[in-house]
């Protein structure tokens, strides 16, 4: 990549640039109003990681350790309702779009990073996973600010505080998200782009900054026999693809694009065609830059992490959204891709209205389901928020016999109802505990219990959804103490006796 050279001074802001933040500020309440509106509770990810967050380590089973520090800071300043939960994820995916404007006015195009701000607002992606807590948020974040960073070091005339610069973004994220180490193969890519030495240096520099901000988590994962890390492989190498059918993979192929049209959405997508057929090519910068070099770096960061996103689909069932942060990259090249065809502002207009009009309707088709009079067997593919709901009233029946049983210890037999409950009954101060297990752990809270001695007897109480009929042939003493439903959702509170410890210890 030919080298651009940047202005001596920041770049320009243009009139009416109070514009776009007014415009996300807006975005963001009406999120706010959906999550609020929505009467859905918390994910049961977001329930573990709202519990995790009120013991802060520097790593858990299945993920790093930033979004429930993230979780933390939120709540201790917004509190432990929904909302304060949820808060602060949800300003990192309006943070991204600002990031990524920023980007466009310092790459030499205000307009660019206009464009690539409000496509990136208004896809499903932010429509609906920045509605709620998880790991993408602080990803998409510090994925934008190592495009930033990087983008400056290539182009500055002192690239090392840059350097150090992107260095914290990569180590930030991969704290937050494993999927941030993908970002590697973008870097290698510019880097052997410019064929620079200096760049190369930066490169090490940066990396060696990203795994020096690791290495506390490292550390925790080697003394707690690599939990994340064994996670991660299982989900991402899972089944060898020579194990599957061409049927199979073909299946998953499919399945893999749908997903990544979904989280781009319809209109991103019609923009992407629409100016691709166009075959223009982007002006380069001031100061000899070639042509396409912006279009180079934001296809930089978005076709690597969906080439491994490929691989991962076809050895493995993927989820849709661990590819998410390429879209930074896609809708920075839609930005500088429009304005080099001229496209007209209102496209620009028609397709951010569009777009957060469909996004919205997605995120409230379930509450808008109950207004049609045709009903179908299930509800739960027009509800975004289907597996959310019910979890609080189911609990809440449960509360005035959990509440009669003081001191005896309490244990479920799924992360689900472990989460949920610690939140829903996070004011009554009664830890819930996982069983003990044969096997390897499944989830966090089994790798907590397997670390705990076995129960000495003693009467305990058991939360469960199973049936009696079931969970008579592991205690066949235990006797219920009560019942409650929340929709879908069946939780059963039992008392065991400390005869049946021997039957079935917990």
């Amino acid at each position: 990549m030919a080298e651009a050279v940047l202005p001596s001074a920041p770049a320009a802001w243009s009139r009416g640039t109070l514009l776009l933040p007014a415009a996300l500020l807006g975005l963001g309440a009406l999120r706010a109003a959906t999550v609020l509106a929505s009467g859905a509770g918390l994910h049961v990810d977001e329930a573990q990681y709202w519990d995790w967050s009120r013991s802060l380590q520097w790593g858990y089973y299945s993920k790093p350790p930033a979004m429930p520090a993230l979780i933390a800071a939120s709540t201790a300043a917004f509190g432990d309702s929904l909302l304060g939960v949820r808060v602060l994820a949800m300003v990192c995916w309006l943070l991204a779009s600002l990031v990524m404007w920023r980007l466009g006015a310092t790459m030499g195009s205000e307009p660019a990073g206009r464009w690539a701000a409000l496509c990136l607002a208004a896809t499903p992606a932010s429509g609906l996973l920045g509605l709620v807590a998880t790991t993408d948020a602080p990803l998409m974040l510090c994925w934008s600010l190592l495009m930033f960073a990087v983008w400056r070091a290539l182009n500055a005339s002192q690239p090392g505080p840059w350097w150090c610069a992107a260095g914290l973004a990569l180590g930030a994220g991969l704290l937050a998200k494993y999927t941030m180490a993908a970002a590697w193969l973008s870097l290698i890519w510019l880097v052997a782009m410019t064929r620079r030495r200096q760049d190369l240096r930066g490169l090490g520099a940066c990396s060696a900054l990203a795994l020096l901000l690791l290495s506390p988590n490292l550390a925790w994962n080697a003394a707690n026999d690599w939990p994340t890390l064994r996670h991660t492989a299982e989900i991402t190498v899972g089944a060898a693809a020579s194990s599957r059918s061409l049927v199979a993979s073909a299946g998953a192929l499919g399945e893999y694009v749908a997903g990544q049209l979904l989280l781009a959405g319809p209109v991103l997508v019609a923009l992407i065609i629409l100016l691709w057929r166009r075959g223009v090519a982007v002006p380069g910068q001031a100061g000899g830059a070639r042509p396409g070099d912006s279009a180079h770096f934001a296809l930089a960061f978005a076709l690597p992490l969906l080439g491994i996103g490929l691989l991962q689909a076809l050895n493995a069932r993927t989820q849709m959204n661990w590819t998410a942060p390429a879209l930074l990259g896609v809708c920075l090249w839609v930005g500088w891709r429009a304005v080099a065809a001229a496209a007209p502002r209102r496209w620009l207009v028609i397709s951010t209205i569009v777009g957060v009009a469909l996004a919205s309707l997605l995120a409230t088709a379930g509450d808008l389901r109950r207004f049609v009079p045709v009903r179908t067997a299930s509800e739960g593919p027009w509800d975004a928020w289907a597996r959310m709901r019910g979890w609080d009233d189911a609990l809440d029946a449960l509360r005035p016999a959990l509440t009669s049983q003081p001191g005896l210890p309490l244990r479920a037999d799924s992360r689900d109802l472990i989460a949920h409950a610690a939140y829903a009954w996070r004011d009554l101060q009664r830890p819930v505990a996982a069983l003990q297990f044969a096997s390897a752990p499944r989830h966090h809270y089994e790798m907590l219990a397997g670390r705990q001695p076995q129960a000495a007897g003693g009467a305990w109480l058991l939360l469960s959804a199973q049936p009696a009929a079931a969970l008579h042939t592991t205690y066949p003493l235990a006797m219920p103490l009560a019942e409650g439903h929340g929709g879908r959702v069946v939780a059963r509170l039992w008392l065991v006796p400390a005869a049946d410890t021997a039957a079935g210890s917990p």
